[in-house]
């Protein structure tokens, strides 16, 4: 019941989202912020380095949010993330050198 509750206030929020409103902007960062952050969690093990990614990862947000519909936020917010977190990890992995391994995109 929470779950949905949850979704119905995403998407009320969502449709009045404007890109030059911050304080809808900042509602849904604030939304999203838990599951972004665990999703970051769950690959980096790491609660600092998590938040920095979290960190880059609303501030590319923020520099796209005028592109960004209503209707693909879920999208972006996720794609962004994964890229974020990958990059990250890449780092972590291969460091400052270029990555060769299959395994890390």
């Amino acid at each position: 019941m929470k779950n949905q509750q949850e979704n119905a206030y995403a998407h009320d929020v969502l449709e009045l989202y404007l890109p030059e409103n911050d304080d809808t902007f900042e509602e849904m960062c604030t939304m999203y912020y838990p599951k972004v952050y665990r999703f970051v969690l769950s690959f980096l093990k790491s609660e600092e380095l998590s938040k920095d990614v979290v960190s880059g990862i609303y501030l590319e947000i923020r520099e796209r949010s005028k592109d960004i519909s209503p209707d693909i936020f879920d999208t972006v917010i996720i794609e962004v993330s994964v890229k974020h977190t990958y990059g990250a990890l890449r780092t972590l992995v291969c460091g400052d050198t270029p990555c060769d391994s299959p395994y890390i995109p």
